[in-house]
């Protein structure tokens, strides 16, 4: 699938309205231009489209997966195997043992 075909596939089967709900319910806010507040659905959907052309762009500039996260959302390409995600996430967690190094 070419650039434009993945980013389609994403925009018309991803459920923004979904997440301009949860959104709103958790009155979760975004700096835009006339100032903080909760998007609308063409705000959400506006702003992923642009963020999909970046991280495929980069991705494929790197020529390896490329990841990248704002106001929710994580992106992500991979250019060996031509994928192209949409997550919007509320909560995560991940715990990692001392002994692998990782500062707590």
């Amino acid at each position: 699938m070419s650039k434009q075909e993945l980013i389609d596939d994403i925009m018309d089967n991803f459920d923004f309205h979904k997440v301009a709900a949860v959104m709103d319910f958790l009155d979760w806010k975004w700096g835009l231009v006339d100032g903080f507040r909760v998007p609308t659905e063409p705000e959400i959907r506006g702003k992923v489209r642009g963020q999909l052309n970046k991280v495929y762009d980069y991705g494929q500039g790197q020529g390896r997966k490329y990841t990248m996260g704002t106001g929710g959302f994580s992106y992500s390409y991979d250019p060996q195997h031509n994928d192209l995600s949409l997550v919007f996430e509320i909560a995560s967690w991940d715990a990692y043992p001392a002994e692998q190094g990782v500062p707590f």
